[in-house]
C-alpha cells in the first residue's frame, strides 16, 4: 500500500502546483476499483470533474 500513498502524494502535489486544473475534466480508466478509484476520488477532492470508465460500471460509486 506504500505505492498508493506515493501515488496520492503525487496527485495532491500536482493539484497544489497546478491550481488551474480545478474545474477541468479528467478521464480515469479503471475507476471502479484499486488505483483508478483512488485517483478518481482524489481528483474530485482537488476540484476536478472526473469521467470514470470501468469494465463493471455497477461498482463505480458516485
Amino acid at each position: 500500500m506504500l505505492w498508493l500513498f506515493h501515488l496520492l502524494v503525487f496527485v495532491t502535489t500536482v493539484c497544489l502546483i497546478r491550481p488551474d486544473l480545478k474545474g477541468r475534466v479528467a478521464l480515469v480508466t479503471g475507476a471502479s476499483v484499486g488505483i483508478g478509484a483512488a485517483v478518481a476520488k482524489h481528483l474530485v477532492r482537488c476540484g476536478m470533474k472526473v469521467v470514470g470508465c470501468a469494465r463493471n460500471v455497477d461498482q463505480i460509486k458516485v
